[in-house]
């Protein structure tokens, strides 16, 4: 089983090709090699659910993208739905807002400079692809006397460990990776039984909201949305699609 972040795209063709060969059983997790049956992560619908969270339940019309090189099917997806919920509630779209650089802990006085350089220090809002960064960016910002949430409000896509032991919790996208890696497990046993699945098989991830974005599952009332939209219930899994 080949995840993404595997890294390299020519260590991983190296990998499938000797695999290939060999006739050994092979799943990937999001990431596509040549007629391999692959798990997706369809980022979309808990990234809309996000973006549209920060418009409608605080008001945010200026809102920063941090993409990540390395990290593409999350990162394009990200930008697909990004671009497409802003011209759905007609907010001028920024390309200045919008910047991409590698995951790292030491990035957050370079995303602020970037940010500064750029014209967009006045962001309300900022989603990371990755929480590293999200993490990074909220010290940067903190050295430089600006608050989270209460200055600016910052999100990611890769909810992990990192994101739940950071103060404050970083509200993010579950990506569900312990799940996939238990359904990619299942597939990858169906296919050395000698059946048939399809090639494409497609999960979501759900989001979770934490202080990062001036919400809590016990303070529900400050985005003033229903307890129902904040319940940590994973979104049905859509298999074969």
């Amino acid at each position: 089983i080949l995840e993404s972040n595997l890294g390299s795209s020519g260590l991983t063709e190296r990998i499938v090709n000797t695999m290939r060969e060999r006739k050994v059983p092979m799943m990937t997790i999001n990431m596509e090699a040549p007629d391999i049956p692959h798990l997706h992560l369809n980022v979309a619908p808990a990234c809309e659910e996000l973006l549209e969270h920060l418009i409608n339940d605080h008001g945010c019309t200026r809102i920063n993208l941090v993409l990540n090189e390395g990290n593409e099917v999350v990162t394009w997806e990200t930008l697909a739905v990004y671009r497409s919920v802003m011209e759905k509630y007609n907010i001028p779209i920024n390309e200045n807002r919008i910047v991409e650089l590698k995951v790292s802990y030491h990035n957050g006085e370079k995303l602020c400079q970037m940010f500064e350089d750029a014209g967009v220090m006045d962001a309300r809002a900022v989603l990371c692809v990755h929480d590293v960064n999200a993490i990074s960016l909220i010290l940067g910002l903190k050295n430089r006397g600006i608050r989270v949430p209460e200055d600016v409000i910052v999100c990611s896509m890769n909810h992990s460990g990192n994101s739940i032991a950071f103060r404050p919790g970083i509200t993010g996208v579950d990506r569900l990776d312990r799940y996939a890696a238990s359904l990619a497990c299942e597939l990858l046993e169906q296919q050395m039984d000698g059946k048939s699945i399809p090639i494409k098989n497609t999960y979501e991830g759900v989001v979770r909201y934490h202080g990062s974005c001036g919400c809590n599952l016990l303070d529900l009332d400050k985005a003033g949305s229903s307890p129902e939209y904040y319940a940590n219930v994973y979104r049905q899994i859509v298999l074969n699609k």
